[in-house]
């Protein structure tokens, strides 16, 4: 029923009703509010397709589109919710924090802090200088990707990548960002995507390539946003693609 209802409304219910947080609280209270929290008809369906997606980890191969479709629905709702308005500052991230970051071509990916440390060295004019510096494993992407990077390379979780809680929202501005894309009969591939034409109801999507050359243009709308695009996380990947494993277990958090 809830599927009929539009986004907003949508949102408002399932953010009062299912946010993770506020599961963990109810579960708290009693054996009973836990029984009875467990047996809402959503939260039974997104155990369901956790535990399908963590059998899958045993397989030689994870690809599964039905899964890949489903865990993007129920889990969209573990994302903080989009927001498009620049901070005017740079927290402390700390360890096992999930975040947005800048990769070494200079395109948007999201991350999760697994070290930090700080270093002092001699900056342009000539003078001692301390930083924290942050190593990240890119979700959706093997630990060859891993990279140090430094305060300014890090934003807030799922505000420059392909938001899942509202991802017509979140394609806005030039910058470019990683998103699983469909080339037709559920062949996803990894692309750099950048945002032509900005309207509300429809996107011009450009695919470029490293050398900011365009390689294709789509028209996002609504309607088919769920079918040609995909978050990038490490979930999403593995459900997606037909040849893709890591070589380290992953949490399925995303």
């Amino acid at each position: 029923m809830l599927k009929l209802l539009p986004h907003d409304v949508e949102e408002y219910i399932y953010e009062f009703l299912i946010m993770p947080l506020d599961i963990c609280k109810l579960r708290c209270i009693s054996k009973e509010f836990t029984i009875l929290t467990n047996n809402i008809d959503f939260i039974k369906k997104k155990t369901l397709i956790q535990e399908r997606g963590n059998m899958l980890l045993e397989d030689a191969v994870c690809n599964n589109q039905n899964i890949a479709n489903n865990w993007e629905y129920y889990m969209k709702w573990n994302w903080p919710k989009y927001c498009n308005k620049e901070k005017n500052y740079t927290p402390l991230w700390r360890i096992g924090q999930y975040v947005d970051a800048l990769d070494r071509i200079q395109v948007w990916g999201s991350a999760k802090i697994i070290d930090m440390e700080i270093v002092t060295y001699t900056n342009s004019v000539n003078k001692l200088q301390t930083d924290r510096r942050y190593y990240l494993q890119f979700l959706g992407w093997s630990k060859y990707f891993n990279e140090w990077v430094t305060p300014e390379k890090i934003t807030f979780f799922g505000s420059k990548t392909l938001n899942p809680r509202n991802k017509m929202q979140s394609l806005n501005n030039i910058h470019k960002r990683w998103a699983l894309y469909n080339n037709g009969e559920n062949d996803w591939t990894m692309e750099i995507l950048t945002i032509k034409d900005n309207k509300k109801n429809e996107k011009i999507i450009q695919l470029v390539g490293f050398q900011n050359n365009v390689l294709k243009l789509d028209t996002i709308t609504p309607e088919n946003i769920n079918k040609k695009l995909r978050t990038v996380t490490n979930a999403t990947v593995l459900f997606s693609f037909k040849n893709r494993k890591f070589d380290e277990t992953r949490i399925l958090k995303y």
